[in-house]
């Protein structure tokens, strides 16, 4: 008998109702998320304006996605937040990665010492940035995403989609 309060006790205490298992439940982990998504636009928002003003260049699109991170055999169980586009150079020259750079320090990124040429890596928080030249066209791509894995549910996380042109620089 006492194995068997001790073993509901347990499953009660586990439940994906009590916030015991992975940083939460499953609403805190939706919250979590909304949290996540809006802190990585907040973050590469100020870096893509910056470069619209210094190069000049304008946002040809950006697109937002909630990328599975964990699944099971029905399909996404958790998701992460991420977003990319282009931006297409209006001035003369190329895309210059040292106005990169500088964008990304002045919004309070931390440039990785991965930089290799082509592709500027950078962090803040727990939001991971990158933006690269493309070969041949005057444009640059971007793209950010959170770090974190949100545990949202299998019904959730199959029921996000694209997040279409969540920047805007106006």
């Amino acid at each position: 008998m006492m194995v068997l309060a001790s073993l509901a006790l347990l499953l009660t205490a586990c439940g994906p109702d009590s916030g015991g298992f992975s940083g939460g439940g499953e609403e805190d982990q939706v919250t979590d998320l909304e949290a996540a998504r809006a802190r990585v636009l907040d973050d590469i928002t100020p870096v893509l304006r910056d470069l619209g003003t210094t190069l000049p260049a304008r946002l040809r699109f950006s697109s937002g996605s909630y990328d599975a991170c964990k699944s099971d055999f029905s399909g996404a169980t958790a998701v992460t937040y991420a977003v990319n586009g282009r931006l297409d150079l209006t001035g003369a020259g190329p895309a210059s990665l040292d106005a990169v750079r500088a964008a990304f320090d002045g919004a309070g990124f931390e440039v990785g010492a991965e930089d290799d040429g082509v592709n500027v890596v950078a962090t803040k928080g727990d939001t991971r940035a990158s933006v690269s030249t493309l070969e041949g066209e005057p444009a640059l791509l971007f793209s950010a995403k959170d770090v974190g894995c949100y545990e949202v549910g299998g019904d959730k996380a199959r029921g996000y989609g694209a997040d279409k042109d969540p920047i805007t620089l106006d």
